[in-house]
């Protein structure tokens, strides 16, 4: 590119060198003249004595700078003496004393007033129908009385000088945002009077909009009111959720990312905005009672309250465990898992009674302590969630038969049962001569036996004594 460029440089005639050369003079020349005559038009313009009927008529007239217009008013530099006695006057806005003198200072704004009564500051409209004063009595003025001393007040279409269209002021506003006190640079004359302009915005409502197929899932956006003349203008919005910040948008249309909450939750907004001004009325916060939404998450909740143990027959060693559950918001009852004394026993166990509940049954045939623990799975979601719960019981010991040598079989058994007592004909049971009958278990055999040994032993004893003595 730059072998291009001094190529075409060194293609350049003396002729055309020249040319250029008167052409840029007087480009510059004209550019010197206009402003030049800028100037000299604009000092024309700042400084406007108006034969003394300039509110500010002591050389220099008027003042083109804020800390001018202070130092003016501290001075009381007029032919009068009255800038003070003016400027503190409540229906020109009162300038009253050093607090109102340096926050002028630091935070009047330039502007403009036209010639029809409108003032504009950094390009909106801040009031209309606007008056300014001065100290001559010109036809179409009204009077305005301020401590001893009238003045005269008029549209600028009265008070400006003919072929006039506008003149620089210097404009201090209140905390709102509204018009609090101007005067004209040129002269140090005050507006009296005016429709101010007064900026105003409302958070009208914060809305929720529902992400379709998530549970609990919302979009946010901020509907806000500006004033009908949109001199507020809003710089960002806040959202909170329960107080934390979440998220900002410089746009309070613009619709948020999405948020799926997992609890209730208390939703806010905060909206930040300007007014004209100075530093104090940037980034003004605004909250408002319809720009919260409350929200409501019904969360799935399952718990395994207890285990019931319940004995399913007399002698104590046969019971029903059964699962006492709660779930809901989501959550269902999937199955329960049972061990016993920290064993698994049965899994996935699914069986219900009339009631619905999770049942399992265990019998022992001991009498010592057992822990039951049920582990109680619920569908929760897209995953199982589990919770547990326990019963410890102590079975009876297994009862025994007390007939001797029927210990082994249980006292409802039939081989568990004693004969009925027999007599001989015509005695009845429970008579003396009613003896019951022997006992044939076991032992009583044996005895039988024993017996009848011995009686028959002793009998062929005296039998062989007998026929030996006979054969004496």
């Amino acid at each position: 590119m730059f072998k291009k460029i001094l190529q075409k440089i060194r293609e350049i005639t003396p002729k055309q060198l020249v040319v250029a050369g008167v052409f840029t003079l007087a480009l510059a020349g004209s550019i010197g003249l206009g402003l030049a005559h800028r100037q000299s038009v604009i000092a024309e313009e700042v400084r406007d004595c108006d034969n003394g009927g300039s509110i500010i008529n002591v050389s220099p007239c008027g003042a083109l700078t804020p800390q001018e217009f202070v130092a003016d008013i501290r001075a009381n530099n007029s032919q009068q003496k009255d800038l003070q006695t003016i400027y503190a006057d409540p229906r020109l806005g009162g300038l009253q004393g050093e607090d109102d003198y340096n926050r002028f200072a630091s935070e009047a704004r330039p502007g403009i007033l036209k010639r029809n009564g409108e003032v504009w500051v950094d390009g909106e409209l801040v009031m209309t129908n606007a008056y300014t004063m001065g100290r001559k009595n010109y036809a179409g003025r009204e009077s305005i009385t301020i401590g001893n001393t009238t003045y005269y007040m008029s549209t600028p279409n009265v008070s400006f000088a003919a072929g006039r269209q506008q003149l620089d002021v210097m404009v201090l506003f209140d905390k709102n945002g509204a018009v609090e006190f101007a005067v004209i640079e040129a002269c140090g004359n005050a507006i009296p009077k005016g429709e101010k302009r007064t900026p105003s915005i409302t958070c009208k409502a914060l809305n929720k909009i529902e992400v379709s197929g998530k549970k609990n899932t919302y979009k946010f956006n901020t509907t806000v009111e500006k004033d009908q003349y949109g001199l507020a203008k809003v710089t960002k919005v806040e959202y909170y959720i329960d107080g934390k910040l979440w998220k900002t948008e410089t746009d309070p249309a613009k619709t948020t990312d999405e948020y799926t909450f997992t609890k209730s939750a208390d939703v806010s907004v905060k909206v930040y905005y300007d007014v004209p001004g100075g530093p104090s009325n940037k980034g003004k916060v605004i909250e408002s009672i319809n720009c919260k939404q409350h929200i409501e998450v019904e969360v799935p909740f399952y718990a395994c309250e207890k285990l019931v143990a319940t004995a399913r027959d007399e002698s104590n060693r046969k019971f029903r465990f059964t699962v006492n559950a709660k779930f809901g918001n989501g959550a269902t009852l999937k199955n329960a898992d049972f061990s016993i004394d920290g064993v698994t026993k049965n899994t996935g166990v699914t069986q219900k009674d009339a009631q619905g509940n999770i049942y399992q049954d265990y019998d022992f045939n001991d009498n010592i302590k057992h822990t039951i623990v049920a582990k109680v799975n619920f569908n929760v979601a897209d995953k199982v969630e589990s919770k547990l719960c326990q019963a410890e019981v102590t079975p009876t010991k297994k009862p025994m038969c007390p007939l001797p040598g029927k210990e082994q079989y249980p006292p409802d058994a039939p081989e568990c049962k004693e004969k009925p007592q027999e007599c001989k004909p015509g005695v009845p049971i429970g008579h003396p001569d009613c003896a019951p009958l022997p006992k044939t278990g076991p032992g009583s055999v044996a005895g039988l036996f024993a017996g009848v040994s011995i009686a028959g032993s002793a009998a062929h004893r005296l039998f062989l004594r007998y026929r030996s003595r006979r054969e004496q």
